[in-house]
């Protein structure tokens, strides 16, 4: 059996942890790509304090959210990026892409 499509909706903050990732899908003889969620950080902290009053998702300790703020360092092209910046209605953007 062959797997065709893997996602590994990780904690990969900083290049090393996706470098990582990367090595151990090029092993397999896996392509990789980087889908980049690029919203501001002003947004991303309103979604975030929403979430803890309504609990739609899993909640992000604050500790864990502030690391992961500080830590972050942006993809780049050479990573084999897609990216994501909320500009575009979601459904065409997956179009587009996959």
């Amino acid at each position: 059996m062959r797997i065709e499509v893997v996602i590994c909706e990780s904690y990969n903050v900083i290049r090393s942890a996706r470098d990582a990732t990367r090595v151990a899908a090029v092993e397999r003889g896996v392509e990789t790509k980087v889908i980049w969620v690029n919203i501001p950080e002003e947004i991303t902290r309103q979604r975030w304090l929403k979430n803890k009053e309504t609990k739609e998702r899993f909640d992000i300790p604050q500790k864990v959210y502030n690391e992961a703020k500080e830590e972050f360092e942006p993809p780049t092209q050479d990573e084999n990026i897609i990216e994501y910046d909320g500009s575009l209605d979601l459904d065409i953007w997956m179009k587009r892409h996959f």
